[in-house]
């Protein structure tokens, strides 16, 4: 199986089409239909997701040989990135609903209504 720095190609093909999504999502931000189009791009990736992750994977050639344990010694880096990655995310998905979602609502100044007179 094709691997590069350990890591398979599953989990290439799985940044890719997440980036490749956010950006779907940024591009169409500004959009009158932008919520839609932004859940049916996390829903379609969330599906391919679920499908790369439940396919069974290739079984290793059985030689014969007693079973011989295997250790990965990037098991604790591949945890932290996966925190820190978490973080990031997580902090991005706030700032982007406190600078977006929650704009204030400013009322118009009193102070330019009374400059108008009736007509």
């Amino acid at each position: 199986m094709a691997m590069v720095g350990s890591i398979g190609v599953g989990v290439f093909l799985l940044a890719f089409f997440w980036g490749l999504g956010l950006g779907v999502i940024l591009l169409f931000m500004k959009t009158p239909n932008a919520g839609a189009i932004g859940v049916a791009v996390i829903l379609a990736l969330g599906v391919f997701t679920l499908i790369l992750v439940l396919i069974p994977r290739e079984d290793g050639v059985d030689d014969g040989q007693a079973d011989i344990k295997e250790h990965d010694n990037l098991e604790i880096g591949r945890a932290v990135l996966l925190i820190v990655v978490s973080l990031f995310a997580a902090v991005g998905l706030v700032l982007v609903f406190v600078m977006d979602c929650m704009r204030p609502v400013l009322a118009p100044s009193a102070h330019a209504a009374s400059k108008q007179k009736p007509t």
